[in-house]
């Protein structure tokens, strides 16, 4: 399993934490053989992306790109929108961030979120294999 994280922003990112994270999560998930890719960006060249892509003018904090095989994809985030969401749901930037690298790599698996229904569905998924994590740290 390998985690590439590449950050072209000027935030600083924890990479090291960052990939032990996304090794637990996988580890949980029974994914311990893929490897994906992590790309932090500025709010401009994601809302690019999410122009491109999805066709939608508008930032966000999280895009997935699904890859093939043991390759499970590329997550792009945006660290901005990230402590933005983090503010405006009371948490912290690292609990934000954990919350959008699970809500990403579902959507690699191709779980979605256009229905309210999809979405308590991942929401439940996300906070399950987090709750794991977290018993696992404490």
């Amino acid at each position: 399993m390998g985690v590439t994280i590449l950050n072209q922003t000027d935030r600083k990112i924890k990479a090291s934490e960052i990939r032990t994270f996304l090794k637990k999560v996988l580890g949980k998930m029974d994914l311990d053989r893929v490897s994906l890719s992590v790309v932090f960006v500025d709010p401009e060249t994601i809302r690019d992306y999410n122009r491109t892509y999805r066709q939608t003018d508008a930032y966000t904090d999280v895009m997935a790109f699904p890859g093939e095989g043991d390759y499970l994809g590329d997550l792009v985030l945006c660290p901005q929108i990230i402590e933005e969401n983090a503010l405006e749901f009371g948490f912290s930037f690292e609990e934000e961030l954990r919350f959008v690298l699970v809500h990403g790599i579902l959507h690699l698996l191709g779980y979605t979120d256009y229905t309210a229904e999809e979405k308590q569905q991942m929401y439940d998924k996300q906070n399950e294999i987090l709750r794991r994590i977290e018993d696992e740290e404490s």
